[in-house]
């Protein structure tokens, strides 16, 4: 039996609401997971541009805690190097820590 036009466009419509549920399912469950992982924020600056120059980093743990803040003097730098310094500082305390997998954040527009 063959099925007249208004109940194939009802199927179909019924077809395309199921996949866009699952696609805003699949979406929900991915950004889940994207929390779940540990998070370096790192940043830098320097007076002057060159000038006393610093870079800073924090890791969070997955469930939102801090678990190392970091931050080093560089001296006579400038803001790109000391943006670099602090994710140099956050990759290697995150390595000593052994953490495998983390998400960096910066405001660096350098990278």
């Amino acid at each position: 039996m063959t099925l007249s036009k208004v109940e194939r466009e009802a199927r179909r419509r019924d077809r395309a609401a199921e996949t866009e549920q699952e696609r805003k399912a699949a979406a929900t469950a991915a950004a889940a997971e994207r929390r779940k992982r540990t998070r370096l924020y790192v940043d830098g600056a320097a007076r002057g541009n060159p000038g006393p120059a610093g870079a800073g980093a924090v890791i969070l743990s997955p469930d939102g805690h801090v678990v190392a803040k970091l931050g080093k003097f560089l001296g006579d730098s400038t803001n790109n190097v000391a943006e670099y310094m602090g994710l140099i500082l956050g990759l290697r305390r995150a390595k000593a820590m052994g953490i495998k997998e983390l998400d960096v954040f910066s405001d660096s527009s350098s990278w």
